[in-house]
């Protein structure tokens, strides 16, 4: 059967496991595990689709992502340490996961049903990226802001592993404000931010906007390796405040702030003191 017809998301742990029609493209390759990614929904009616079926098959350091043969697109591989940052999202049951390294951006998507093997996998992969996490040493989670709430403590729960805890956090939840259009107001939303440092060697950025937007229904799990942090800073203006937290490579987290902004200053200045080396926190 032509696995491009295939629905459903399912796991790859013996090479009897891989389609038939990815068997010539693999001649000579070898993996430890791996996931099966179907063709998108949206991509069914077209010629060529963007995001064709997929294998993610993980062999030592290395990822590689293999595209069904008849898409045309090449086998990429990649090396776990060269990525830089990790995005994981789901809005309904659209979902996707974005690896990025200092010069490319490779993103799959897939539909969230029965999407809990891919979960696995992706967590797998984020152990051997990052390292097992550390012990716990500290006596209590340094916490700026308000206390979670449901959705952020949600989000927060599945994007920790078992034995991964948090070290300091801070939190901005979504806010509603008044917009007007000539004669009529309107209330919207602006997404909320939970940024934290972990025990698992990495800053964890959760947001709950989807294309620019807050969503009530989306979430979006960014994690990047706490050994490439440079350093934290906030950034006064009149009509909001910007976190921003740089990375090695030039990645940069930008992280709109319109209260607490004090609890983000001290956030910023404990995140640079945790850290290894770490320039000092600036306010502007």
């Amino acid at each position: 059967m032509n696995s491009r017809a295939y629905l459903f998301i399912f796991p790859l742990n013996v090479p009897e496991d891989i389609p038939d029609d990815f068997r010539a493209s693999l001649e000579g390759r070898t993996f430890e595990r791996g996931i099966f990614l179907p063709q998108a929904d949206t991509d069914w009616f077209t010629q060529t689709p963007k995001y064709p079926a997929r294998l993610l098959l993980l062999n030592g350091p290395c990822l590689y992502i293999v595209p069904h043969p008849a898409s045309g697109q090449e086998i990429v591989e990649l090396n776990l340490t060269d990525i830089a940052q990790l995005e994981t999202g789901s809005s309904l049951l659209s979902g996707w996961i974005e690896f990025s390294t200092h010069v490319s951006t490779f993103k799959l998507i897939y539909n969230t049903r029965a999407s809990n093997r891919l979960e696995e996998f992706i967590g797998a992969i984020r152990r051997r990226w990052l390292g097992a996490p550390a012990a716990r040493n500290l006596p209590e989670t340094k916490r700026f802001g308000p206390e979670l709430d449901i959705k952020f403590a949600n989000l927060l729960e599945d994007a920790l592993e078992r034995d991964e805890f948090v070290l300091s956090q801070c939190f901005a939840p979504p806010l509603t404000y008044r917009s007007r259009f000539i004669l009529f107001r309107k209330y919207k939303w602006r997404p909320g931010h939970l940024v934290v440092l972990t025990s698992g060697n990495r800053l964890l950025w959760l947001k709950d906007d989807y294309r620019g937007h807050w969503e009530r229904y989306a979430g979006i799990a960014v994690s990047a390796p706490s050994s490439l942090f440079r350093r934290c800073t906030v950034e006064t203006a009149p009509d909001r405040s910007t976190l921003a937290i740089d990375f090695a490579d030039g990645y940069s987290w930008q992280i709109a702030m319109y209260r607490l902004e004090s609890d983000w200053g001290g956030f910023s200045k404990t995140l640079n003191g945790m850290l290894p080396s770490p320039a000092p926190s600036i306010v502007r």
